[in-house]
């Protein structure tokens, strides 16, 4: 990313959800728990669980979503890794921006999260 778009990025409103979600790393695909943070309409921040302390986090992850009121069963979102944080009681915090995201995921996302969340 060229550094207008990563000063773009942390620019945008960002909301914060807690939500439970899955993510996916490589392949073969391994399905996980994570818990996203907060999200923005170009990218999110998440907590992966059940990770090895000396796991390595890049590339593309795959993130599925499902708002807790139900109005969506799951969205999977694609995006790529940006940042990676680890506290030191072993938590991490992976910092992602979603990836040529379809007019349908688009939508999903903006169904996921209320409007006023990217005004």
């Amino acid at each position: 990313m060229e550094a207008t778009g990563e000063a773009t990025e942390r620019s945008r409103a960002r909301y914060a959800l807690g939500w439970s979600g899955l993510h996916c790393l490589g392949l073969p695909p391994s399905w996980r728990e994570c818990r996203l943070i907060n999200i923005s309409e170009t990218g999110a921040e998440l907590e992966p669980f059940d990770l090895d302390r000396g796991e390595q986090f890049e590339g593309e992850l795959e993130l599925e979503l499902s708002a807790p009121s139900g109005i969506l069963k799951a969205v999977r979102l694609r995006s790529e890794i940006r940042q990676v944080t680890w506290s030191p009681d072993g938590h991490v915090s992976l910092m992602i921006e979603f990836a040529g995201l379809t007019t349908l995921e688009a939508n999903a996302l903006e169904l996921l999260v209320p409007f006023d969340a990217f005004v």
